[in-house]
């Protein structure tokens, strides 16, 4: 937060492979005022990452299912490694699947299932960074 209260705009990294799905979280979270890096897989995740190491992301949207199994947890665990404050959510429209029920496991802070409207997102960031 800065000195009047307001929560600063958060960097936040999406990574989902369907192109409509990223779409629509990078307009929910821009239209909160939140910057969105988005990517469409593991590789544009590390690489978008790696390009501005001044501004490092404050927030991981992660879809789980992206590429071979693990592929979601690797980039997790990479990002955590290279910025330690980062907040992951995992995503999936597979609530039932054992990585969405044991995401803490996996180091991610909270899960999101899809499909979520704008108010769940925003009471999500709300729960782990804290209210605005």
């Amino acid at each position: 937060m800065d000195n009047s209260g307001e929560r600063r705009a958060l960097r936040v990294l999406v990574m989902d492979d369907e192109p409509m799905v990223l779409e629509g979280i990078s307009m929910l979270l821009e239209s909160l005022g939140h910057v969105v890096i988005g990517a469409a897989d593991a590789t544009q995740a590390l690489s978008e990452m790696s390009r501005d190491v001044a501004s490092p992301p404050d927030l991981a949207i992660l879809d789980l299912s992206i590429g071979s199994v693990g592929t979601t947890s690797m980039v997790a665990a990479q990002l955590k490694a290279r910025y330690p404050q980062i907040h992951l959510i995992l995503t999936s429209g597979h609530q039932a699947d054992p990585a969405m029920l044991n995401y803490r496991d996996q180091g991610f802070d909270a899960r999101l299932d899809k499909p979520f409207r704008l108010s769940d997102l925003k009471a999500l960031i709300a729960q782990i960074l804290g209210p605005s």
